[in-house]
């Protein structure tokens, strides 16, 4: 009986680990717009700061593309993408060297700790630069009733 009672204890304890370690990537957050370089922010979950720092996170290989049927534009090679953990909350930072002229972008970002390696799609939409309003139109005046 003790010893059915340790092992199921044990098989919990390794249950509850398991679970608290699994990294999840948030929803993106896009901070830019068209014709503008990428600035989006993706929130890491159940990632202490110092695990968040040595991770290795970038661009999904040929290969990950490749196996999603997602196309692997040029541009997406200018990404790039950094741990931030100041607040406590530790989140990637995505940017661009170059501006965004495709307002459809769709990419792969990967995450690799000591224990597990993580594939997540994102597709973004960008907006266009906000645009000055129109002038308004002098109405023309009223002819004269006869």
């Amino acid at each position: 009986m003790l010893r059915t009672f340790s092992w199921l204890a044990a098989a919990c304890a390794a249950l509850c680990l398991t679970t608290a370690s699994a990294l999840g990537l948030g929803e993106i957050d896009v901070r830019s717009k068209l014709n503008q370089r990428l600035y989006a922010v993706i929130p890491l979950s159940s990632m202490t700061g110092d695990d968040a720092e040595a991770a290795i996170i970038g661009l999904g290989s040929a290969e990950d593309f490749q196996r999603y049927g997602i196309e692997r534009s040029e541009y997406l090679s200018t990404l790039r993408f950094a741990v931030a953990t100041d607040g406590g909350n530790p989140r990637i930072i995505v940017t661009s060297q170059q501006t965004a002229r495709e307002p459809f972008l769709s990419f792969l970002v990967e995450v690799r700790t000591r224990t597990s390696r993580n594939l997540r799609e994102y597709t973004v939409l960008l907006d266009p630069p906000d645009m000055p309003a129109p002038a308004p139109v002098a109405a023309k005046p009223a002819a004269p009733a006869k």
